[in-house]
């Protein structure tokens, strides 16, 4: 469900929320980013599969929290020295070596 209002949103091309359009901080976010400010609340769980070096799983951390929960997968070995340092100071974020399909 989440998923299918994410691509709605980002078809749009448009902020998902006319209130995020004033907001002095989240005016300037991408329409994806203002999808996930949206749907992501403290203490929700989020998934980041093929976390990469961490760019999404760091704001979702933020945007969940301190008593949320981000499990990061990422397969690829090269990625992951730069996933754990990007992560290093976020104890919300579970970075799980594997791949998902």
């Amino acid at each position: 469900m989440a998923l299918d209002v994410l691509d709605r949103v980002l078809d749009q091309g448009q902020p998902f929320d006319d209130t995020f359009a004033g907001h002095p901080a989240l005016g300037a976010l991408s329409p994806r980013d203002r999808a996930f400010a949206r749907l992501l609340r403290p203490g929700d769980t989020a998934f980041d599969v093929g976390a990469h070096i961490g760019w999404v799983s760091a704001q979702f951390a933020h945007l969940v929290g301190p008593t949320g929960r981000v499990l990061a997968f990422e397969p690829g070995a090269n990625n992951l020295p730069y996933l754990r340092r990007n992560l290093r100071n976020t104890p919300q974020a579970l970075i799980i070596e594997a791949a998902v399909g």
